[in-house]
């Protein structure tokens, strides 16, 4: 699940209109519905919501006001630009969390597009990680994403994660965007129940986002367990591409590469709108029989190094990934600082950053960014 930002009920309950929260719940069509009162007064709805009798739906209603209330703080562009890119009329001097409230109820595969790009830039701290696919004219169609969710339904349901997995596929820009829901493994926890306990087994979801740019060829996949991203891969080449011989070449060819850092041929001067870079934390793997890792944070890895670890350089061992902090200063705006992650062949955080495309510009200047 994506880590929320803090969901004020007060805030919310005074910026959704009655009418919308009673069409809210009843599209839930659940047994016990609000009386009414709950949706003018916040402390009536919070009360809902703790009810015990509501505990099979209390969840759920919260997560919806948590990805619509997500949306509406970093994510408010993407809610704006579903409309736009729908062609959905947005009505005038309505507030953020309205809108998103009723693109949710109205127009749900826009609101799933909105989320699929938030759950990309702001869904989690999980970093990013990159391939180049050889499909530059690609063409998606249907089938091709049925036969996508086929597999990979087949695949979670023999890892014991169920056997519901939804996979939406959307156009932007000229980028392939693929949203898949699926599960993971069930869970039990203790609960009272009245004055006894009780045991409740749930079975949590997982959202996952793979996004494909013909123009670069290159993939995203956003998902935490490296068997996972692996499975992503290979299901994307043989269904969407259809073509399964690339996966070798999209799989062993590095997207990033930290020579520059240990041959010392990165510049950390930066120029134009970067006006310096710092390395502020490394993690390298040490010569030796038993390969030991060797990890460290400071405000200048390279100076720390100099200092303190006499004879320790950063060409001692084989970096294995880095944190560098990019100081920018664009005109007409404040100076400030951006940090990226990158762990080779191809992971990184850079795409869910501001100035990402500044930042890669340099990267590929200096020769860490390879395709």
């Amino acid at each position: 699940m994506p880590h929320h930002r803090s969901l004020s009920l007060r805030t919310f309950v005074r910026s959704i209109p009655w009418d919308v929260f009673q069409a809210y719940f009843d599209q839930l069509a659940i047994g016990q519905s609000p009386s009414g009162w709950e949706f003018i007064n916040a402390a009536a709805m919070q009360r809902f919501l703790d009810d015990p009798k509501n505990d099979a739906t209390g969840a759920a209603i919260r997560e919806d006001f948590r990805r619509i209330n997500d949306l509406c703080g970093k994510g408010m562009s993407l809610v704006t630009r579903a409309y736009n890119r729908n062609g959905i009329p947005m009505a005038p001097n309505t507030n953020a969390l309205e809108l998103a409230m009723r693109l949710y109820l109205e127009h749900r595969d826009a609101f799933d597009y909105a989320w699929s790009r938030y759950l990309l830039l702001y869904g989690s701290a999980s970093k990013l990680t990159f391939h180049h696919v050889e499909a530059r004219n690609l063409v998606v169609h249907p089938d091709h994403v049925q036969h996508l969710k086929t597999e990979l339904t087949e695949w979670f349901t023999g890892l014991a994660k169920g056997n519901v997995c939804n996979v939406q596929h959307f156009e932007d820009e000229g980028q392939h965007v693929f949203l898949i829901c699926r599960g993971s493994y069930l869970r039990t926890v203790a609960h009272w129940q009245g004055d006894r306990v009780a045991f409740t087994s749930f079975r949590p979801a997982s959202e996952d986002v793979l996004v494909f740019d013909p123009i670069d060829c290159q993939l995203t996949i956003k998902a935490s367990i490296p068997k996972e991203r692996a499975r992503y891969l290979k299901a994307f080449a043989t269904h969407i591409v259809e073509d399964e011989s690339l996966v070798e070449a999209a799989a062993s060819a590095p997207m990033f590469t930290l020579i520059p850092f240990q041959n010392g041929s990165f510049d950390f001067r930066g120029d134009g709108e970067i006006t310096g870079v710092t390395l502020v934390r490394m993690r390298m793997r040490l010569p030796g029989r038993d390969a030991p890792t060797f990890e460290l944070r400071s405000e200048d890895v390279p100076q720390t190094l100099r200092n303190q670890f006499n004879g320790f350089g950063l060409d001692y061992g084989e970096l294995t990934s880095v944190e560098l902090c990019f100081k920018i200063h664009a005109r007409g705006e404040r100076p400030i600082q951006v940090t990226v992650e990158i762990e080779p062949p191809s992971r990184t955080d850079l795409a869910q950053k501001r100035y990402n495309d500044t930042i890669e510009r340099y990267l590929r200047d200096q020769k860490v960014k390879l395709l």
